[in-house]
């Protein structure tokens, strides 16, 4: 049964190369819920808080399938060892970009403690903040409108 399954896989992932896209999901179906544990477990929750797992599963096979002609089928588990490569890079790759200056994910304040942090400092002594977004100044012009228009019939 098990040379069944392999032989199974080795027939899919030739015909997927040929561009036969029903065994391209196939392939997918056959391997996206073990590529979901394996990510899953590898992302840590650090990263788990920032990407959904299946998105990034998703990213892996779409990834493996588009680059599946550099893909050589030689024996047992190689195919899954093809995809654990690549969501080992996708994960690094998603890991390195959290972590980039701009946007470390490591920098984060929670509101929570934000609010709790500003409340004795005197910059919260000031007051409410004054926003003049598009938003805030459209809805105060239909305010002035219906207020205007109250009145008129006065």
């Amino acid at each position: 049964m098990g040379n069944e399954v392999l032989d199974k896989t080795r027939e899919l992932v030739l015909l997927a190369k040929d561009g036969d896209e029903t065994a391209l999901g196939q392939l997918y179906r056959a391997h996206a819920e073990r590529i979901r544990r394996i990510v899953r477990l590898r992302m840590g929750p650090e990263l788990r808080s920032k990407l959904e797992s299946m998105d990034l599963v998703q990213d892996v096979l779409m990834s493996a399938l588009r680059d599946l002609s550099g893909f050589t089928y030689s024996g047992e588990g190689d195919f899954l060892r093809w995809l654990t490569g690549i969501a080992e890079n996708q994960i690094r790759g998603n890991l390195d970009r959290l972590h980039a200056a701009k946007r470390d994910i490591r920098r984060e304040v929670s509101l929570e403690r934000r609010q709790r942090g500003t409340e004795s400092s005197p910059k919260s002594s000031r007051g409410p903040m004054v926003t003049t977004t598009p938003s805030v100044v459209f809805t105060r012009r239909e305010e002035l409108d219906k207020l205007e228009r109250a009145l008129d019939k006065l």
